[in-house]
């Protein structure tokens, strides 16, 4: 898999551990996973601190804290996906005039999947740190905890299916690696699942501060 589309968005493989030169093999990896994962968290953050100033005026038309929530939500989201699509497509139209190996079509589409839902479930995440004290931290905390999840399962497997830095690496799917991957669709339903959780839980904290006020 030497694509760049495989390279960048297809995660970690941690198939044939060996030796200290494999762990330094995998931390350039997982840098290089985060790099776009970065990216779109950088672009949807900018976005939102440039519109903060005209939140105010964006509050009163939506009349409501869970209609300004869900306006914000959704249209963040959007920006991001197409972020995260424009990035997919160049690293799939470099491989395509470089002729570089991506992978078969099955494992190029559901690397893509995997990583787009899982930048959703980040973005989501972002968002609502975004209505608290901790927003000026929000995108480092999540890189962070992107990288610290995925090391933890890498030191003990078992812990593996329960690490949210995992979920969205095709690398680590039992599509690629029999042994030790995690389900590919109980990856998708847990995001799916924590995605509706912040989506959620944003908007009953904005109901309720709308209510204080």
């Amino acid at each position: 898999m030497n694509g760049l589309l495989m390279k960048y968005f297809g995660g970690v493989s941690t198939k044939d551990p060996a030796g200290i030169y494999a762990y330094v093999l995998v931390m350039k990896d997982l840098v290089r996973w985060l790099l776009p994962i970065a990216v779109c968290l950088l672009l949807v953050g900018a976005r939102l601190e440039r519109r903060r100033g005209i939140e105010l005026l964006a509050g009163c038309r939506y009349g409501t804290a869970g209609r300004w929530w869900r306006s914000r939500f959704w249209d963040s989201q959007l920006f991001g996906m197409k972020a995260g699509i424009a990035m997919l497509a160049a690293a799939a139209a470099v491989d395509a005039v470089t002729a570089a190996s991506a992978g078969t079509a099955a494992a190029t589409g559901l690397s893509a999947l995997l990583w787009l839902v899982h930048m959703a479930v980040i973005l989501s995440f972002l968002l609502l740190l975004d209505l608290t004290v901790f927003r000026r931290f929000a995108a480092g905390a999540l890189l962070l905890l992107e990288g610290l999840s995925f090391l933890e399962g890498v030191a003990d497997r078992r812990l593996a299916p329960f690490m949210w830095g995992m979920w969205g690496m095709y690398c680590q799917s039992s599509r690629y690696d029999s042994r030790f991957g995690i389900s590919s669709g109980a990856a998708l339903l847990l995001e799916g699942g924590l995605l509706l959780f912040f989506y959620l839980t944003g908007s009953v904290r904005q109901k309720r501060a709308g209510e204080k006020r």
